[in-house]
């Protein structure tokens, strides 16, 4: 300890008695090995006391007055300021590096408390939510999604059904979804320029990629681009799931974005509320959502059997986001005759 040592050539003199009832004697005092000495005249070693167990008696009072612990009969008087001060400082030092079991068990439990806050914070809202998204059924997924695209119509406008166009619609959901897939398409009047996908798999596409588009191939590509950025699956060509639930990319947005208190509520009671699906839907309709990658694009209008050149260079005509060789494809599937085309295109007219 560099304090000891600072202080291990240090002598003075002190009186001392080895219990109450007896006479007080002069003593040489000194430092020794994390101990202090008391010697009579010819050198020889009448005590020695622990450091760290020394304890000053009369604080503040002068001559000062030791014991080797509180309660010791045994004492020691020093008038000498130095060793007084030397004293007091390895006393001091010693108290700080001893162990507090009150401290240490209160560093404990504070560390134990940010470690499990951390967890919490980090660890227990993902967790909640992976088992949200396994505990709900597909059927009740489907229920939030229609009760979310209920809050979208309110600011997009009730989705379009002219006869005509909603058969043509349902014509091309035939060609590009796989028999038994839970897909949705709808088409709503006031919606932003990119396509929606809602939870329980429900695309919502913008008038405008009905009304606007160059040919029904592109049309198909919003449809695909929403289910292939979703996760749904569900396309012509993809592999059949089997009973096994799939992961839902939208309801997993919807519960991430809910935050704790609320992805607890919809395990214990099956619902979401109505604040969060007003919220959330406006989200949707405001921020367009990341694209998925060139070749998950190209995997999913392949294996739909429609052409991904249209509706890449409908959505991109610059060719900014998508190379010139990317848009060369071969020639796919009819994706609309034309009489069903002049149809779906006027889903909107009524």
């Amino acid at each position: 300890m560099t304090a000891l040592k600072k202080y291990q050539r240090l002598e003075t003199s002190g009186l001392w008695r080895a219990q109450l009832d007896a006479q007080r004697r002069e003593v040489t005092v000194s430092f020794g090995d994390a101990t202090l000495v008391m010697s009579d005249a010819a050198g020889r070693v009448l005590s020695h006391w622990s450091l760290p167990a020394v304890t000053r008696l009369n604080p503040d009072a002068l001559p000062a007055l030791y014991g080797p612990e509180p309660d010791a009969a045994e004492t020691l008087e020093i008038e000498d300021d130095l060793m007084i001060g030397a004293i007091e400082k390895i006393r001091h030092t010693l108290s700080h590096a001893r162990p507090h079991p009150g401290r240490l068990r209160l560093a404990s439990i504070l560390g134990a408390i940010v470690v499990f806050s951390s967890i919490g914070l980090f660890w227990l809202p993902s967790a909640l939510t992976r088992q949200a998204q396994r505990a709900m059924p597909a059927s009740k997924q489907l229920e939030i999604g229609a009760s979310l695209l209920g809050h979208v119509q309110r600011q997009a406008g009730q989705t379009c059904r002219e006869p005509l166009g909603s058969q043509a619609l349902a014509l091309l959901k035939e060609r590009l979804l796989a028999a038994g897939s839970s897909a949705q398409i709808v088409v709503v009047p006031d919606g932003p320029e990119w396509p929606i996908v809602l939870p329980g798999n429900i695309v919502v596409l913008p008038r405008s990629a009905v009304e606007q588009a160059s040919e029904p191939a592109v049309t198909a590509g919003y449809i695909i681009e929403a289910l292939v950025g979703g996760n749904a699956g569900g396309l012509v060509g993809t592999a059949p799931n089997n009973g096994a639930q799939q992961v839902d990319a939208p309801f997993e947005r919807l519960l991430q974005s809910a935050g704790l208190r609320q992805v607890i509520t919809l395990l214990t009671t099956g619902d979401l509320p109505v604040e969060l699906l007003q919220r959330h839907a406006q989200t949707l309709l405001a921020e367009r959502p990341q694209r998925a990658s060139t070749a998950d694009l190209q995997r999913g209008f392949a294996q739909a059997g429609v052409a991904f050149g249209p509706w890449a260079r409908f959505v991109d005509p610059e060719g900014q986001l998508y190379a010139p060789d990317e848009v060369q494809s071969n020639a796919q599937q009819v994706v609309l005759n034309d009489g069903d085309w002049i149809r779906l295109q006027g889903i909107c007219s009524r």
